[in-house]
């Protein structure tokens, strides 16, 4: 076959971009990258190859890298562009599988986009979901240490000689209830015992010193505690008061077999301060039953002496329990502890913790009995009127109080202008 003898290729007919090398001789290919068809010339029978490529020079690197032609081939007819007569009926042979390929490479482009987009959209939102719970938290916090910032400008105005639950920063729901602040709101509040029994809430901070200082109470009022508030026997509760003063102190080392006894169940406890509520649970004689129950009526942030004022009904009956001269059965103390709390209830405050001044703040309406006087005047020594310690807990949360809230608990020193403990929830 001649070059000459091809049919010529039309020419509105779009060239394609193959090529033939036609041959009387037979050689191995590459048959990903070669599609042979048959055509006779005249004289001898060859077989011309189909070949994917878009250049002659690329054909025939293609050959010179993969056979030789001159070993193989007697005779090479022709190197051109094959016409479309010999493509006819062929075309699938020729050019079906690069269609495929390309579908499929285009397939797997749109896929491994579409997967790169669920990706980075899921990043995304991951993050935006994390700002805004952060933006949500950091609104919380700011409210709650708003709130605190307030509850302590409150506490510095009060300049006078007594601290009571009737005061502003005591009990103000104008000052301290759901009080907006920007995109925020914030609430502070404490518990207190009600004359009726059971505990409330008041809208302020608490005075600390309404609670016997585990650290700092005698011996004997942490036993009549025990004995009035905890339930426990005479003989139980004076080993447990003694237990907890002896953990309580610092033993003198310097002397010779003092600080032996450490008043702890657990070895692994030192002696010292307390430095929360819950320690006192491992201490010895302490029954799980009389934890719960004394629990808040202690602290370990307040004083020696407990506000009348302030003072709970559980406290105020171990207070008048402990200063009666005489027996007047559990009748009298209980009685005297919820006189004092009515006369705070009605908006009354005792200036002065003298037993005469008490007396006379109850007043002639008060029917106090010869016991309950006598009782008064004993709880000189284990009152005050006056606190310097002062605890509740702020809660901030957005507007729509969705998302997070912050919670702080703190007491704060009056007298020495500081943050004595600081919990976050």
């Amino acid at each position: 076959m001649r070059r000459e003898d091809l049919p010529r290729r039309s020419g509105g007919e779009r060239k394609r971009k193959c090529y033939a090398i036609f041959s009387n001789g037979e050689y191995p290919i590459r048959k990903n990258r070669i599609t042979p068809f048959r055509v006779e010339d005249g004289e001898n029978s060859g077989d011309p190859f189909l070949i994917r490529s878009s250049s002659r020079s690329s054909v025939a690197k293609f050959f010179a890298q993969g056979i030789s032609l001159r070993d193989k081939c007697r005779n090479i007819f022709c190197l051109s562009p094959l016409p479309s007569p010999y493509l006819r009926g062929k075309s699938s042979l020729a050019f079906g599988g690069a269609r495929g390929s390309i579908l499929i490479l285009a397939l797997w482009v749109i896929f491994m986009l579409a997967l790169l987009a669920v990706a980075v959209g899921a990043y995304v939102d991951s993050r935006l979901t994390l700002a805004r719970r952060l933006e949500q938290r950091l609104l919380a916090e700011t409210a709650a240490r708003t709130g605190i910032a307030r509850s302590l400008i409150l506490l510095k105005q009060d300049t006078n000689g007594w601290d009571s639950v009737s005061e502003p920063w005591a009990d103000s729901r104008k000052d301290f209830s759901n009080v907006v602040c920007g995109a925020a709101v914030f609430s502070v509040c404490y518990e207190v015992d009600l004359s009726g029994g059971g505990r409330g809430t008041n809208y302020g901070v608490g005075d600390e010193q309404s609670r016997i200082d585990l650290n700092l109470a005698r011996v004997e009022l942490l036993a009549t505690l025990m004995q009035e508030v905890g339930g426990m026997g005479a003989e139980a509760a004076g080993r447990a008061a003694a237990a907890l003063h002896t953990a309580s102190t610092k033993p003198v080392e310097n002397l010779p077999g003092v600080g032996e006894k450490t008043g702890w169940q657990d070895s692994r406890f030192k002696r010292g301060p307390f430095r929360s509520v819950g320690e006192i649970r491992w201490v010895t004689g302490m029954t799980e039953e009389a934890f719960l129950k004394i629990r808040d009526h202690v602290t370990v942030h307040g004083g020696a002496r407990v506000n009348l004022n302030t003072a709970g009904l559980g406290v105020l009956r171990t207070l008048a329990k402990r200063a009666g001269s005489g027996d007047s059965g559990s009748a009298g103390v209980e009685s005297l502890a919820k006189k004092i709390l009515q006369f705070r209830e009605r908006g009354g405050i005792f200036k002065s913790y003298l037993g005469s001044g008490l007396v006379e703040a109850l007043g002639p309406g008060a029917g106090l009995t010869g016991d309950e006087r006598s009782r008064l005047y004993g709880m000189t020594p284990f009152i005050t009127v006056a606190s310097d310690h002062f605890r509740g807990w702020a809660q901030g949360a957005p507007v729509n109080r969705a998302g997070e809230t912050r919670r702080f608990d703190f007491v704060w020193d009056r007298k020495h202008h500081k943050i004595e403990f600081w919990h976050e929830d």
